[in-house]
């Protein structure tokens, strides 16, 4: 709103120019000297998302449990006189048939799966869908999740799926120095600088999470500029990309269902498993570290 307002027009009427087409003549006007167009309707939509008005996936799963529960706790109280009555006279004239409301759906639970299912690919098959966004997931009517369209599969091989797994497991337990030596050595991940503050919060925002104390007082897009700008990018190792592609779609499904989640602690478990199998030294590494 304060940005809209700054253009002396409302939030609505941005967005609405925007969405038009309206503003395409204006896209090299700045605010600040430092926000296009294209920035503020990035900002107004992140707005929407603030961190502090997100909900944990465990929290919000346990007030979906909650609330399924006092939804069967009314049906039952409902059904009582029902079950008496079918337990006596309906014995003669006919059963009355209980009546049960539908369930609240758990998405902090589908969305915990949908995370799991994806570190299962990663790591345990090496293949896995690049491209998993909302419109690629569908829920069956019995339940089950159903993944559509994988156009954008990912193969890794074992070498580069033990490297990210190094890299899950230091993120998760947020070893600043662990994450960047892997960053750096492993992953041949190159800036100009080789800033390593700024490799630290590249490595969280892509492949754990975009928390304030890593992308600070920006949105995801200024943040991005803002470290291009202090250590530009010199080389990208590409077998990394399409994994940081989905921990990034993941956040963004969260955010979306009013989530706020961290993915690497989610995934640990199949980094972890892998690791056992193919590199336990490091597995034992890591467990006296943190002792």
């Amino acid at each position: 709103e304060k940005l809209a307002e700054a253009q002396g027009i409302s939030a609505a009427e941005l967005q609405q120019q925007m969405t038009e087409g309206i503003v395409s003549n204006e896209s090299d006007l700045q605010l600040d000297k430092t926000k296009t167009i294209a920035h503020l309707q990035n900002d107004i939509d992140e707005a929407r998302l603030d961190e502090t008005q997100l909900s944990s996936l465990d929290r919000e799963s346990s007030r979906i449990w909650y609330v399924n529960l006092m939804i069967r706790a009314n049906d039952l109280l409902s059904n009582i006189p029902k079950m008496l009555y079918n337990s006596t006279l309906g014995l003669f004239a006919g059963f009355s048939p209980l009546s049960w409301s539908p369930l609240v759906l758990n998405i902090a639970d589908i969305l915990k799966l949908l995370l799991q299912v994806h570190a299962y690919e990663i790591f345990n098959d090496g293949v896995f869908n690049g491209d998993p966004h909302p419109g690629n997931v569908m829920l069956m009517s019995d339940g089950r999740l159903g993944l559509i369209d994988y156009g954008q599969v990912k193969r890794l091989n074992l070498k580069t799926r033990l490297t990210y797994a190094r890299l899950i497991i230091a993120l998760s337990a947020q070893d600043k120095q662990e994450v960047i030596r892997i960053w750096q050595q492993e992953m041949q991940q190159k800036s100009q600088n080789m800033d390593e503050d700024v490799q630290y919060k590249l490595a969280c925002f892509w492949h754990d999470r975009n928390t304030r104390d890593i992308i600070g007082k920006y949105n995801m897009h200024t943040f991005l500029e803002a470290m291009e700008q202090k250590d530009p990018i010199v080389d990208v190792n590409e077998d990394f990309v399409m994994a940081a592609r989905v921990s990034v779609l993941m956040r963004g499904f969260g955010n979306m269902l009013g989530l706020s989640l961290r993915v690497a602690p989610i995934w640990r478990e199949q980094a972890e498993k892998l690791l056992s199998e193919h590199d336990p030294d490091y597995i034992k590494k890591q467990l006296r570290n943190s002792s």
